[in-house]
């Protein structure tokens, strides 16, 4: 008896542990997010929190199965601290962590009131993708207008190790310094690992769609933002205790209230051992003295400035002319790399080994630049040093006064190496002037680190090495002024010992050939699935009314045979392809619809019902007529477009498998619906012979319904 009494204790224990571990995934509106709200509203209740349930089914141009959690803790202090824990699940993100800390933040201060007023948002819809996204955030802050300071802090948190992330940047908005740096001094207390990356905040800070995240609405609003992700570790552990701790630091620092506002143009330096920021009225201070000290230089060099102008004024035509030529040659430089992409049927090798493609396009353009500058010396160009150390400060001034109107933050690289080429063009000893030119490029190499290595970036990797008009245009800018400082210093060199000339010339360009050489044999062996499964995208795409399934399957490299079976049955794909276009048997036995109406008065009410054998990721409903259409009544949202000729109806993320949709129209209404479903992965099963490759699957089912009065 008293072992039966054990296991039963046994089992209840674990499907405790089984109930207090967050399910994961949760995609919005899935079932499994559903149950993972009722679990959080369910220990909320345990611990005695005060709490809003937020729904997302009466929205005007919107709607989503999901819902959310708002529980408000009142602090000594009215200022709020807001905590934003996403849900729903993403294939990148699962939150866990966060989920655990919101709970366990709810429960330590459910009796007793923390220094700052807190409310804990569960956000139930955070990752829907449309126009209204982050759905949850946006319909949050549509009531949310408190009368005292509010400051933000989201906890996008997988798995925790103890290392974070923190994202100060979404699209051209920026966390102020103020709650950066508490923040992170707050989790280093606490025994976090804080990662940050330096160059974000400079390089970033432009308005780029893809670089929005979750915190964009409540930066859209003004609110102090700050995004908390995790860095990627083998090692997991619990750290409540050490989130609760940082937390409190964080509020006992402000407990007299928060800052109702914060410097948001400073300069971040974090080379690994600790950050270091420098507020904009310093970096201000630092561009306007730099300014300063270049025109008392150049004052106290009066005797000379002007035979150097009058020179320089002289051979200033060469400025445009050159930078025209690097950017042909970084053209062409592009084209070559397509072609050996091309050649090698890889054309997106770029995407997964950005920096050897980084280093074969700068050798591939460094050695067509050289060839045509220094090996055809009958060229009209000049061959006095100071007028390329001259004109690489004139370009360099005004990149930064450029950058410095476009972005105060991003002029501090130019403002950087504008210094150290000054100190280039003053200093008459070689080994200085090796070094001043190897120091002035320093924080953009810094910043092609992180972009192309540390922290891969697609966006700009995509735009620096394969975009043709405005990627090499960019590259050209940056390049320009330290050509200019290879020039001086090569024609440095020249005037002293001028014999030596064309031995020195051929000795740089048989270095750039052959670094140029190696870098191609690199790029045409180097595999970057040698260790990895390659992607095969496995989109299906099927018709109910025509009765048609097309498959296209495709991959970023060849495959040999990939001896595929659907739901149990071969399927012969070609093989030696990267993709192919595959037209299978129909078996419509995805989606299923029953159509009904009744009359009432002058109207109709049509009822559709829709069984979906399988979990649909989206659907999409469009009502379609000849002429423009009324609509009484519908038990979803509906927006009219087209002249009212037809009719949009929001279903939302992850609709049930059984699903009614009931809308009332104009007994002479003539119209048709069109149903697009989403499922990603494909209900069909998809199965390999060869482990070389890992399928994306997808399906989508598209069905039309006439609505026959």
């Amino acid at each position: 008896m008293k072992c039966f009494v054990g296991a039963v204790i046994l089992c209840l224990g674990l499907a405790g542990a089984a109930l207090a571990a967050p399910l994961s995934p949760r995609p919005e509106g899935s079932a499994a997010e559903l149950q993972e709200l009722g679990h959080l509203a369910g220990e909320l209740d345990k611990a005695k929190v005060p709490y809003t349930r937020e729904s997302y089914s009466n929205l005007a141009h919107s709607h989503s199965f999901a819902y959310s959690l708002v529980a408000s803790i009142a602090g000594k202090s009215p200022d709020r601290l807001v905590l934003v824990v996403p849900v729903d699940t993403s294939a990148a993100k699962n939150a866990q962590t966060g989920l655990s800390w919101g709970l366990e933040v709810c429960r330590k201060w459910a009796k007793v009131a923390p220094p700052l007023s807190l409310t804990v948002f569960f956000a139930g819809a955070e990752r829907n993708t449309g126009t209204r996204t982050p759905l949850s955030s946006l319909q949050f802050l549509e009531n949310f207008f408190p009368s005292e300071p509010a400051a933000v802090l989201i906890l996008d948190v997988d798995e925790s190790s103890g290392s974070l992330e923190l994202v100060p940047v979404s699209g051209a908005s920026i966390t102020p310094l103020w709650l950066l740096k508490s923040w992170l001094e707050a989790f280093r207390s606490a025994g976090f690992a804080v990662q940050l990356a330096g160059s974000q905040p400079q390089i970033f800070r432009f308005d780029i769609p893809e670089k929005r995240t979750l915190a964009q609405p409540w930066f859209n609003r003004g609110f102090s933002t700050l995004l908390v992700q995790n860095s990627p570790s083998s090692q997991t552990r619990d750290t409540r205790q050490d989130f609760l701790v940082s937390l409190t630091n964080f509020m006992n620092q402000y407990s007299r209230g928060l800052p109702s506002s914060g410097d948001r143009n400073y300069i971040v330096f974090d080379a690994g051992w600790g950050a270091f920021f420098l507020p904009q009225g310093y970096y201000l201070g630092a561009l306007l003295l730099t300014a300063f000290l270049l025109t008392l230089l150049f004052l106290v060099r009066a005797p000379k400035r002007g035979i150097d102008l009058a020179s320089w004024r002289a051979s200033a035509w060469q400025i445009p002319v050159s930078f025209f030529f690097l950017f042909l040659f970084l053209v062409l430089a592009t084209s070559i790399l397509n072609s050996l992409f091309v050649l090698r049927n890889f054309t997106s090798f770029w995407r997964y080994e950005p920096l050897p493609t980084l280093a074969l396009k700068l050798s591939l353009t460094l050695s067509l630049y050289f060839l045509f500058f220094f090996q055809f010396r009958r060229l009209p160009l000049s061959r006095w040093s100071k007028f390329y150390s001259y004109s690489a400060l004139f370009v360099l001034a005004l990149e930064t006064l450029s950058a410095a109107a476009i972005e105060l933050s991003f002029s501090f690289y130019f403002l950087w190496a504008l210094v150290f080429a000054v100190l280039f063009h003053l200093t008459p000893r070689r080994g200085l002037k090796i070094l001043f030119f190897a120091l002035a490029p320093l924080w953009f190499v810094k910043a092609v680190a992180e972009i192309f290595w540390l922290y891969p970036d697609p966006i700009l990797t995509r735009l620096i090495l394969i975009s043709t008009p405005v990627g090499n245009l960019g590259f050209s800018l940056l390049l320009f002024p330290f050509l200019l400082l290879a020039h001086s210093f090569h024609y440095q060199r020249h005037q002293r010992q001028e014999r030596n000339e064309k031995h020195r010339i051929r000795v740089l360009m048989m270095f750039w050939t052959a670094l140029s050489a190696a870098l191609v044999l690199l790029v045409l062996d180097l595999n970057p699935f040698q260790k990895v499964q390659a992607p095969l995208n496995w989109n299906e795409t099927m018709n109910l009314n025509t009765r048609q399934d097309d498959l296209v399957v495709s991959s970023p490299i060849l495959w040999d045979r990939l001896g595929a079976r659907l739901d149990g049955r071969p399927i012969t794909i070609p093989a030696h392809r990267q993709r192919a276009n595959l037209a299978l048997p129909f078996q419509g036995d995805i989606v299923e619809t029953r159509l009904t109406s009744r009359a009432f008065l002058d109207r109709t009410v049509w009822s559709l019902n829709i069984r979906t054998f399988g979990q649909a990721s989206n659907l999409q409903i469009l009502l379609n007529a000849d002429n423009p259409v009324v609509v009484y009544d519908c038990n979803f949202p509906f927006q009219l477009e087209n002249a009212s000729k037809r009719v949009r109806i929001f279903i939302g993320a992850n609709p049930p498998q059984n699903l009614d949709l009931r809308m009332t129209l104009a007994q002479d209404a003539r119209a048709q619906l069109d149903l697009d479903f989403d499922f990603s992965p494909s209900p069909h099963v998809v199965q390999l012979r060869t482990e070389r490759f890992q399928v994306r699957s997808t399906l989508r089912v598209h069905d039309k319904i006439r609505l026959k009065p």
